[in-house]
């Protein structure tokens, strides 16, 4: 990648085309805007300070919701005011967060939430699976909270699954896609609604890398290894 990458922090309006058909699940048909109404209820925006990005539930147990968004966003900071698809916030602790790779692991306990809330949120899930499967070429949608929760979305190209970028010094996927200011940390769906990974970054002509979900669940694993 020759051009320089430029960290996403502020506002996205692109909205995601209807033409042909996705499978969720492996068995439910969905077009285009199906696909992202059907993963919008596990985006949520992070606000701290003057910013704000985007983020995605990939857990919902009997204690807490956990979620994850980019480490730079967080960089100083221990918690952050979620928004959910829902319009309602919380605040999240900060868990781990990291700059290597860009992400940051955040929670918010139930007890603090409505509990009508929680019925109503949708964690993402995690399957290395999806992320072994994806192929150059293949399609993606990015869903981001650049103005509202998870209505921000676009499709995207995948360029090369494993590719290494010299500004991070990290292998990301790297993808071909329109994005902007505002989307990082925003969950990467591969064309059945399966989490792939979180957008960290992009440029003004068309490119964006993103952390890969194998290195998003490492580091889940290691939050989980220190609380057990």
């Amino acid at each position: 990648m020759r051009k320089r990458i430029i960290l996403l922090l502020w506002v996205l309006l692109l909205c995601a085309s209807s033409c042909g058909t996705k499978k969720v699940n492996n068995d439910i048909p969905l077009s285009d805007e199906e696909l992202i109404e059907h993963v919008r209820p596990s985006v949520i925006m992070v606000t701290v300070g003057t910013k704000h990005a985007s983020g995605v539930i990939v857990s919902i147990d009997e204690d807490f919701i956990t979620m994850i968004t980019a480490g730079h966003l967080m960089e100083g900071y221990d918690q952050g005011i979620v928004t959910f698809y829902t319009d309602d916030v919380g605040f999240a602790e900060v868990e781990y967060i990291s700059q290597n790779p860009d992400i940051c692991i955040m929670r918010i306990a139930r007890e603090y939430l409505d509990e009508r809330l929680v019925k109503e949120l949708k964690a993402s899930g995690i399957d290395e699976k999806a992320y072994e499967d994806l192929k150059t070429d293949d399609t993606v949608y990015l869903c981001g909270s650049a103005v509202n929760v998870g209505t921000n979305a676009t499709k995207g190209t995948v360029g090369s699954p494993d590719f290494y970028v010299a500004d991070f010094d990290e292998w990301m996927i790297y993808l071909y896609a329109d994005v902007m200011a505002g989307m990082s940390g925003c969950p990467v769906f591969d064309a059945s609604g399966d989490l792939v990974g979180i957008l960290c970054a992009g440029t003004e002509s068309g490119e964006a890398v993103c952390v890969k979900l194998p290195d998003i669940i490492d580091k889940l694993e290691v939050i989980q290894n220190d609380k057990d």
